[in-house]
């Protein structure tokens, strides 16, 4: 019963976290004026003198992050045993106290750019350390496969963001879809992960 409700934690914070951060990202962008939601970046939508700055800054990155945490912590103990899990539980944790830091230093915040960087990197590797479990235990090859496809889709978000940054390229002004690409589909994800296993524990 401990165990249930351990899963059930994790899938309710799990789906808040996702319903947040991609309701705060959507209504902000289609509000915003002059702001295009393929090719602006996420993090323009929180620069201070935006009109919903707060939204996207609170509700996009700092709340989400809390639910992440607190789904990390909750799904903690019932797989504490298994390395891969429990390694994705810990980076599922470093991602959510980074979208945290993410949201209180808004862009264009070194600390924001760093955050944000380091959030998606530990969420790839989480993500690639669940599927590389549930695919040798479990058999939920659908949620396996997507997992390793939005990992890398992660992974290559970051690879964008440090070649521009190196070549002093302002990639904020054409990777808005990319970047929600990999943003939307990592919460929904872990979404869908929680809620598999809280289903599974039913019966």
């Amino acid at each position: 019963m401990m165990r249930l409700n351990a899963h059930r934690v994790f899938a309710a914070a799990s789906l808040t976290a996702a319903v947040s951060h991609i309701a705060a990202v959507l209504v902000a962008g289609f509000l915003t004026p002059d702001y295009s939601l393929t090719q602006r970046a996420i993090s323009d939508l929180g620069i201070a003198g935006q009109p919903y700055a707060f939204l996207v800054n609170y509700f996009g990155f700092a709340l989400p992050g809390v639910f992440i945490l607190l789904a990390a912590l909750s799904a903690h103990k019932p797989w504490a045993s298994a390395l891969p899990p429990k390694l994705g539980l810990r980076c599922m944790a470093c991602a959510g106290v980074l979208l945290i830091a993410a949201g209180f230093y808004p862009f264009p915040s070194l600390i924001h750019l760093t955050s944000a960087l380091l959030a998606g990197l530990s969420a790839s590797i989480s993500i690639f350390g669940f599927s590389v479990y549930i695919m040798k235990n479990k058999g939920y090859s659908v949620l396996a496969i997507s997992g390793f496809t939005i990992a890398i889709l992660i992974l290559m978000d970051a690879a964008t963001w440090v070649l521009a940054e190196t070549q002093h390229i302002r990639i904020h002004d054409f990777m808005g879809l990319q970047q929600r690409l990999a943003a939307f589909s990592a919460f929904i994800w872990f979404s869908a992960l929680a809620i598999a296993y809280t289903q599974k524990l039913r019966h």
